[in-house]
Formats: structure tokens, C-alpha cells, sequence
């Protein structure tokens, strides 16, 4: 299993560490990662996962069980 801090799993995803930042605040994010101490430890597992499901569009999907217009 290998791990990533914020910056490493921003770059792995495609996205700035701010956007990290807010799909977390959204809820988007949930079970990619864990805390330890005041740190976010990202799973590259569970974020390759999170990407094959439609990332943040197929998350927020998920979230309020809509579907995107085009999808």
C-alpha cells in the first residue's frame, strides 16, 4: 500500500493542493485517506479507485445521487 502527503496526492489525481483541499471540505474524498496526528495520509489504492469512479464529478454524483447532464 503506498502512501502520499496532500502535495503528492494532489499531483497524482491531476489537481492543486487547494482543490485537495476543498473536494475534502465537500466530502468528495471520503475513504481515500486517513488522518494521523494532524496530517491527511492519502491510499494510492483508494485514490485510483476514486478515479475510475468519475473522480470529483462522479463523486459528487455519488454524494447527492444525481447524474450529470452528458453522463
Amino acid at each position: 500500500m503506498n502512501r502520499l502527503f496532500r502535495k503528492e496526492a494532489a499531483e497524482y489525481i491531476g489537481c492543486g493542493t487547494s482543490t485537495l483541499y476543498r473536494l475534502e471540505k465537500m466530502g468528495l474524498m471520503e475513504g481515500t485517506y486517513y488522518t494521523f496526528g494532524n496530517r491527511k495520509i492519502y491510499i494510492t489504492e483508494e485514490l485510483d479507485k476514486w478515479i475510475k469512479a468519475g473522480g470529483e464529478l462522479g463523486a459528487y454524483e455519488r454524494l447527492h445521487g444525481i447524474k450529470a447532464a452528458g453522463r
